[in-house]
C-alpha cells in the first residue's frame, strides 16, 4: 500500500516563510540596485557642475580685502574715487550687436559685461488673459567657488526688478502681440546673461535688455480665417515691436549716514571735497557704501521706478540729486544705443549687397552698357 506525501501545516508554515524570506531578499537587492544607480548619477552631476566652474573660473572678479574697503572710504573722505572718476561720471559703455540678427546684444560698462538675447514663438494665451501676448525675463550667471549662496537670491531680485519695470511699467504693449484672440498671441521671452560682475550689474542689465527689445523684429504674419502664415525675413520684412518708452536705470550709492557725515565735518570744517552720492559704483565701492538706490528715468526725463535697498536713510535732497543725476544721463546712453543700431544696420546692409554681389556681376546688374558703333550709324541715317 501506497501513502502519499501530505503536507503538513508545518510543512506549510516553513514554505511560506521561504517566500517571505525570498520576497524580502528582492527587494533589499532592487533597492540596493535603484541607490547605487542613484549615486552614480549624483557623482556625474557633481562632476559636470565642478567642469561648469572650471570653465568660468576665469571671468570670477576676486574677492574683495578690507584693504580695498578702507581704501575706498578715504578716497571718498578726498573727494575721489578709486578709479579716478567723477561723481556723476560712468565708467565706459559699449553697446555692441555682434551677429548680424537682431537678437543678440552684447553691452559692455567697464568690466561688466552682459548679454541679451531675445526670441519669440507663437503660442496659445491665458484664459485669463485672452487678448495679450506674454512677456517673460529670466536672469542668469555661471556659477563659480567664490560666488556665495546668496548670488540666487540676487539673481531672482533682478528678475523680479526687470518685470516690475519693464512688464508692469507698460514699456512693451501686450495688446499687440496678440494675433488671433484666444487662439494665437506671440510669447516673447529675453534670456540675459551676466557674463563678468564688477559692479553696478543692474545698469547693464537693464540696458542690455531695452536695446534688443527696441531692436528686434518679430516676423510678419497673414491671418486668412482661423489660420496663420508665418512669413520669413525674406519674403516679407519683419515688425519691430510696440515699445512705447525706453527706462534706463541708474545705480546710486550713498557714501556714508548723515550722522557720519555730521561728525566728519565738524571734524574738519575746511574739508568741502566729501563726496556724497556716486553713480555707476563698483564692487568696491558697492561693499564700502552706507547704502544704495535705483533710479529709472527714460528719455524724456519722467521718473519710472525708485529701488532702495538696505542701509542708512536717504534725504530728500540726495533722492533729487539722484534722479536729476539720472535724468542727465539717460539721454546720453539711450544715444549709445541708437548709435549702436544704426550701425548694425548698415552692416546688415553691406553683408546682403555682398551675398548678392555675384549674381550682379554674373547678370550685369549695375554695369555701364556701351551702345556699339553700327547701332548709332544706323540711328543716325533713321
Amino acid at each position: 500500500m501506497r501513502v502519499s506525501h501530505v503536507q503538513t501545516p508545518a510543512h506549510r508554515t516553513n514554505g511560506g516563510a521561504e517566500r517571505e524570506v525570498y520576497r524580502w531578499w528582492k527587494e533589499e537587492d532592487l533597492k540596493l540596485r535603484t541607490h547605487t544607480r542613484e549615486r552614480e548619477r549624483d557623482k556625474e552631476e557633481a562632476l559636470v557642475i565642478m567642469l561648469h566652474r572650471c570653465a568660468f573660473q576665469t571671468i570670477a572678479s576676486p574677492a574683495l580685502t578690507q584693504r580695498e574697503v578702507e581704501f575706498t572710504k578715504s578716497a571718498w573722505l578726498a573727494g575721489l574715487r578709486p578709479d579716478q572718476r567723477g561723481a556723476q561720471q560712468l565708467r565706459e559703455v559699449k553697446v555692441e550687436f555682434p551677429l548680424l540678427s537682431r537678437d543678440v546684444v552684447c553691452v559692455r560698462c567697464g568690466g561688466t559685461i552682459v548679454t541679451a538675447a531675445i526670441a519669440c514663438e507663437l503660442v496659445e494665451p491665458s484664459p485669463y488673459r485672452p487678448k495679450q501676448g506674454m512677456l517673460e525675463f529670466s536672469v542668469r550667471q555661471p556659477y563659480t567657488e567664490r560666488d556665495s549662496s546668496a548670488k540666487a537670491a540676487e539673481l531672482r531680485t533682478l528678475t523680479a526688478f526687470l518685470e516690475r519695470l519693464i512688464k508692469s511699467g507698460g514699456v512693451v504693449d501686450t495688446e499687440s502681440l496678440c494675433m488671433l484672440p484666444g487662439r494665437r498671441v506671440w510669447s516673447v521671452s529675453v534670456d540675459v546673461t551676466v557674463l563678468n560682475d564688477e559692479g553696478n550689474v543692474t545698469d547693464v542689465v537693464v540696458w542690455a535688455t531695452v536695446a534688443v527689445l527696441l531692436h528686434y523684429r518679430r516676423p510678419e504674419l497673414t491671418i486668412r480665417g482661423s489660420s496663420v502664415i508665418v512669413h520669413p525675413p525674406h519674403e516679407r520684412e519683419p515688425v519691430p515691436l510696440s515699445v512705447h518708452h525706453a527706462p534706463l536705470s541708474f545705480s546710486f550709492v550713498v557714501t556714508m549716514d548723515s550722522s557720519d557725515r555730521n561728525r566728519l565735518s565738524r571734524q574738519h570744517k575746511d574739508n568741502k571735497e566729501l563726496l556724497e552720492v556716486v553713480v555707476d559704483p563698483t564692487v568696491a565701492e558697492a561693499t564700502a557704501a552706507a547704502s544704495s538706490v535705483v533710479v529709472a528715468v527714460n528719455a524724456e526725463g519722467q521718473v519710472c521706478s525708485v529701488s532702495k535697498s538696505e542701509g542708512c536713510c536717504i534725504h530728500l535732497n540726495e533722492l533729487n540729486h539722484c534722479m536729476e543725476t539720472a535724468a542727465l544721463l539717460a539721454p546720453r546712453v539711450l544715444s549709445l544705443i541708437r548709435e549702436a543700431m544704426a550701425a548694425h544696420d548698415v552692416r546688415r546692409q553691406e553683408a546682403l549687397q555682398g551675398q548678392f554681389l555675384w549674381a550682379q556681376k554674373r547678370s550685369g546688374v549695375g554695369r555701364d552698357v556701351t551702345e556699339p558703333e553700327s547701332t548709332k550709324k544706323v540711328r543716325a541715317e533713321t
